[in-house]
């Protein structure tokens, strides 16, 4: 009876050995990313489309929202006329979200 006692204790952390690394891989599993776009802002759409496609090349699922005045940067050719700060533009980054057809919500 004994030796039946110490096997169950023996299956258990053997049980915990094999379900555990599973149970923590899908704890760190890579979160997504909801980029909400909210001004008309050229400096602060550039930023958000750049970091939504380094997001997304990274391997994260991402998702672009506009709402208020970022709905304006839903009209079709508006990022060419934008240039930020930096000297990048926000239609440096919008082709590749487009290709790869990362999801852009109004």
């Amino acid at each position: 009876m004994k030796k039946q006692i110490m096997l169950v204790p023996a299956l258990a952390l053997l049980l915990l050995a094999l379900v555990l690394p599973n149970a923590i891989a899908h704890q760190v599993a890579k979160p997504d990313f909801l980029f909400i776009l909210s001004s008309d802002d050229g400096n602060k759409v550039t930023r958000c489309f750049q970091f939504a496609k380094i997001a997304h090349a990274k391997g994260y699922k991402v998702n672009i929202f506009m709402i208020d005045d970022g709905v304006l940067w839903a009209v079709p050719g508006k990022t060419k006329e934008v240039v930020a700060r930096t000297g990048d533009a926000a239609d440096d980054y919008l082709p590749y979200l487009i290709k790869n057809k990362v999801p852009i919500s109004v």
